[in-house]
């Protein structure tokens, strides 16, 4: 069974990072997070503050910059639209479909 925990909303990354100030080791990001309330559902983990980066504005960015030639990918970008980025396509092929392929499983 999972202790309780409270879900935070931080609306910056600034937010988010106090959040983590203020409660240390009894905090952590959560960005889908799956693994970590199995995790926590095990008893392997334990928090009681959970700071969802999915409301923080421009989580979900994927941008290449071409300056740096990095790309910046936010925690809540999903491994679908990296699938379908054209910029990923065109710079990093092998982690784009090909089209036509068949994916095994």
């Amino acid at each position: 069974m999972i202790s309780s925990f409270r879900m935070h909303e931080p609306e910056t990354v600034a937010d988010a990072v106090a959040l983590l100030g203020q409660h240390g080791v009894d905090s952590t990001l959560y960005a889908g997070g799956t693994e970590l309330l199995l995790a926590m559902k095990e008893g392997l983990l334990r928090y009681e503050h959970l700071a969802n980066l999915k409301t923080v504005s421009g989580s979900d960015d994927l941008e290449y910059d071409h300056s740096s030639r990095e790309f910046h990918i936010g925690p809540a970008v999903t491994h679908r639209a990296l699938e379908l980025s054209p910029e990923i396509a065109a710079r990093f092929p092998p982690l784009s479909p090909q089209p036509n392929t068949t994916w095994r499983t």
